[in-house]
C-alpha cells in the first residue's frame, strides 16, 4: 500500500465548486487560486497494491475506531492500548 499525502485547492462561489489543482506542498498550494472562497485542505490517498491489503486496512481502520469509542477503564479492562 501506499500512501500519498497533498494539498487540494478548491474555489467555490455559491452552490458551486472549482477544482484548482493538487500540490505536493501547503505553501506552493496556497499561491494559487485568487478567490475570496478558496480553499486549501490537505487530503490522504491510499493506493492498494492487492485486495489483501484494502481489507487489511479496513479491518485495522475498523479496530481503531472501536478502540477510540471506549473509556480508559474498558481499555485497561481488554489489556488494549
Amino acid at each position: 500500500m501506499q500512501t500519498i499525502e497533498y494539498w487540494e485547492v478548491t474555489e467555490s462561489f455559491d452552490r458551486s465548486s472549482t477544482h484548482i489543482g493538487n500540490f505536493t506542498s501547503e505553501e506552493e498550494a496556497k499561491k494559487v487560486g485568487t478567490g475570496v472562497y478558496r480553499s486549501v485542505q490537505k487530503r490522504v490517498f491510499n493506493l492498494f497494491d492487492t485486495a489483501d491489503d484494502f481489507a487489511e486496512n479496513t479491518r485495522a481502520k475498523l479496530r481503531e475506531r472501536a478502540i477510540a469509542k471506549l473509556t480508559v477503564a474498558e481499555r485497561e479492562a481488554l489489556g488494549v492500548k
